[in-house]
C-alpha cells in the first residue's frame, strides 16, 4: 500500500492535524482505549515518550478536536472526536496503521517536510520586504 491507497479524507486529516509521530501514537493509544481517562504521565509511561513531549501532544490533539480534557489538579484526557466524520477518519487511520505503518509514517514525514519548506520560503520572502528607511525596525 502506498499513500495514494490511503483514502483522501484520511490523508487530509493526517496532513492537517497530525504533525508528529508521537501525536499519532498517543491518538491511537487513546482511541484504542476510549473508556480510559489518561493523565500525561500515564500516557508517557505507555508510549515511552518524555512527559513534556506527551503534554505538548495532548494539548495539540485536544486543540484539534480529538480529545477532551477534564479539569482538575491533574488533567485527564479521553478520546472524543468532535463529529462523526473526524471519528471515522481516526477509525480508518487506526485500521490502516495496523496494516501499513510505514505508509502512514511516510505521510506524516512528508507533511512535516512540507511545513518546513513553507516556513523556509516565508522566511526567505520576508527578507525582501521593503521597509520605510525612516522607521526603525523593531524586530
Amino acid at each position: 500500500m502506498d499513500s495514494t491507497a490511503i483514502p483522501k479524507p484520511v490523508r487530509e486529516f493526517v496532513c492537517k492535524r497530525i504533525h508528529a509521530i508521537e501525536q499519532l501514537e498517543i491518538l491511537l493509544l487513546l482511541h484504542a482505549d476510549r473508556a480510559e481517562a489518561w493523565t500525561a504521565r500515564s500516557v508517557a509511561a505507555a508510549v515511552r515518550i518524555g512527559d513534556a513531549d506527551v503534554a505538548d501532544a495532548l494539548r495539540h490533539l485536544s486543540a484539534e478536536g480529538l480529545l477532551i480534557e477534564s479539569a482538575g489538579s491533574t488533567p485527564q484526557f479521553k478520546y472524543a472526536p468532535v463529529g462523526t466524520e473526524l471519528g471515522a477518519c481516526v477509525d480508518t487511520l487506526a485500521e490502516i496503521y495496523a496494516r501499513s505503518r510505514l505508509e502512514v509514517l511516510q505521510l506524516i514525514s512528508r507533511g512535516a517536510m512540507d511545513r518546513i519548506r513553507t516556513a523556509q520560503v516565508r522566511a526567505f520572502a520576508s527578507a525582501f520586504l521593503f521597509r520605510d528607511p525612516r522607521t526603525k525596525d523593531r524586530t
